[in-house]
């Protein structure tokens, strides 16, 4: 009867210190479970055994810094985002700018085309006349040097012309001749 009930009251301190030493654990257990599943940083509560309690403290110390380092990475992203944004706004405007800058290049390019290729027609047709007089008196020296300069303004015009089709192109007004 004596060894029954030693062994009856053994066998409960056994099974208080096990209870002791395993609720802290559990509940430990179950705020990292609880923690990993949530995503939030929640400390747990430090009881039990000194080991117990030096982990529990680790644990909260580890949440503290997870928690630290999850909102600078927040105050991180937020500030590249919003940088993000400035930077495409700023291009939005550079293209912008740029656009604008390659229409107006293209209307002066088209337009003093031909404000260069109308009096050089008129030159060209003018000395033409005057080198066909020169022919008919048999001035035919100078008659080769308009020839001469016909010819280098017909190099000029050509140029002109040139540019005055890169100026189509480029506004998309240029027709195809297959």
């Amino acid at each position: 009867l004596i060894a029954t009930v030693f062994a009856l009251l053994l066998s409960l301190l056994i099974s208080w210190i096990l209870n002791r030493l395993t609720t802290p654990l559990l509940r430990l257990s179950q705020t990292m479970a609880q923690a990993r599943d949530s995503g939030h940083y929640t400390n747990a509560d430090v009881f039990g055994p000194v080991e117990v309690r030096q982990m529990a403290s680790i644990y909260n110390q580890m949440m503290t810094t997870l928690g630290k380092q999850n909102l600078a990475l927040e105050k991180s992203r937020d500030n590249l985002e919003s940088e993000v944004a400035f930077r495409t706004q700023e291009l939005v405007v550079a293209r912008d700018a740029a656009l604008t800058a390659s229409r107006l290049k293209s209307e002066f390019l088209a337009n003093i085309s031909h404000e260069l290729r109308t009096p050089l027609q008129a030159i060209i047709g003018y000395t033409d006349l005057v080198r066909e007089d020169l022919e008919l008196e048999c001035m035919t020296e100078q008659a080769n040097d308009l020839n001469k300069s016909i010819r280098s303004a017909h190099v000029l015009l050509a140029l002109i012309n040139n540019i005055l089709d890169l100026a189509k192109i480029e506004a998309g007004k240029m027709d195809l001749n297959l």
